[in-house]
């Protein structure tokens, strides 16, 4: 489907054309992604480099841009350029046992709550349980 350009996509893809340096800056839903659809197809044998925020955004990009355009995330991005020097430690950090979670958390008792008693593996399991939820969590729309 073609994208018909408006004004300010049109300007931002001449700025563009010319090679200088260029920043959009547009509130949500205002036709950021949309121009730089425009750009990527207007690059001709350039190749860029769109970084989103989340997973289900670089997906969707994947769907709108050329080939010329590599749409990633951010932190796919960083783990590329440094993170394979830390693959060890994120790795390890995943495989946490339960009780050097407990003891990285400052949990040290065990809980009674409503008569029953909640050790603190348990405590740990359920505390990181809810912030990989948290992380993988989408945004509320």
């Amino acid at each position: 489907m073609a994208i018909k350009p408006t004004e300010e996509q049109r300007a931002a893809c001449d700025a563009f054309a010319t090679g200088g340096d260029l920043a959009l800056v547009a509130g949500a839903g205002t036709g950021k992604t949309s121009t730089l659809v425009l750009m990527g197809a207007a690059a001709g044998r350039r190749r860029g480099v769109y970084v989103s925020f989340n997973r289900e955004i670089a997906d969707h990009a994947k769907t709108v841009f050329g080939p010329n355009v590599e749409c990633r995330t951010a932190h796919s991005f960083a783990y590329r350029a440094v993170g394979r020097r830390y693959a060890d430690r994120i790795q390890k950090s995943a495989h946490l046992p339960p009780a050097e979670s407990a003891r990285r958390l400052g949990l040290r008792r065990d809980l009674v709550v409503n008569g029953r008693v909640i050790k603190v593996n348990h405590q740990a399991r359920l505390v990181m349980g809810m912030v990989r939820r948290f992380c993988y969590t989408p945004p509320r729309k």
